[in-house]
């Protein structure tokens, strides 16, 4: 089983926070160490903190994630406008550090720099303008000690960091929650089909199955009942006895493949 869905590129599990989904990528994390592959969890809860992976604070340089922090904006919590977008996106073409970044948003009086500032300042603590380069390859990202409502901007801004690497990304990314909205799935999922493409395999935890899974191979781990809307919403061809039985459901583009007892 583990075998396929490492194949499978981008492969989503849903269920609950802290149950069979996190169960379940564990034994695809100690089956890709197995195989000997290099393997970055990014632990949005500290969860993952009972597997053998180096842990790693959530530090990024800014030289390599700059152009993306426009975009995760949004994700960042206040109020939001799209000229702070924009803003954000003059300041950083002009500055060659977070710092100098910072400072030029804070120079100037309109209001979308004035939003900009205020929610690109709740990264400093994890941005740096030191060239760093972590070991990504057992590695556990230590998501969980950011504040909970930076860790979506966070975790958007490592499969960023994943794409831009002058390397191979890691042959195995787990993201440990992915609720994407429309907007953010708007540029993230392509990065993560590119990450696909350049040969890792992206396992993405979620709570509820989305429009944007089924392309995907989606494993159904807990049966919650978020995942039974989607299975109707979605006529996802799922039998009524598994809905609420103990077996894992694994479907691929519509399709089932098979299940397992977890």
């Amino acid at each position: 089983m583990f075998e396929k869905l490492l194949e499978s590129g981008c492969v989503i599990v849903i269920g609950r926070v802290g149950g069979k989904r996190e169960e379940l990528a564990k034994r695809i994390v100690e089956h890709a160490a197995a195989k000997g592959f290099s393997t970055t969890v990014l632990d949005t809860y500290g969860l993952f903190r009972d597997i053998p992976l180096e842990p790693v604070k959530p530090l990024l340089p800014y030289r390599l994630i700059s152009t993306y922090l426009p975009l995760v904006l949004p994700s960042l919590p206040g109020p939001h406008t799209s000229s702070a977008e924009v803003t954000a996106a003059e300041a950083v073409a002009e500055s060659s550090t977070f710092s100098g970044c910072l400072v030029k948003l804070a120079s100037r009086t309109d209001s979308g720099a004035r939003v900009a500032y205020l929610k690109l300042s709740m990264l400093s603590a994890f941005i740096t303008d030191n060239e760093i380069s972590p070991n990504l390859n057992a590695s556990r990202i230590e998501l969980a000690v950011a504040p909970t409502l930076f860790r979506k901007a966070l975790t958007l801004l490592w499969v960023s960091y994943f794409k831009v690497l002058n390397k191979p990304p890691p042959r195995v990314i787990v993201i440990g929650e992915g609720g994407l909205t429309t907007r953010e799935g708007g540029w993230v999922w392509p990065l993560l089909e590119e990450l696909a493409m350049q040969g890792a395999a992206v396992v993405l935890l979620d709570r509820a199955i989305r429009r944007q899974h089924l392309q995907y191979a989606i494993v159904l781990a807990d049966m919650t009942q978020e995942a039974r809307m989607g299975v109707l919403k979605y006529r996802l061809p799922v039998s009524p006895e598994d809905t609420v039985g103990q077996k894992v459901v694994i479907l691929d583009g519509g399709s089932s493949l098979y299940k397992i007892d977890h």
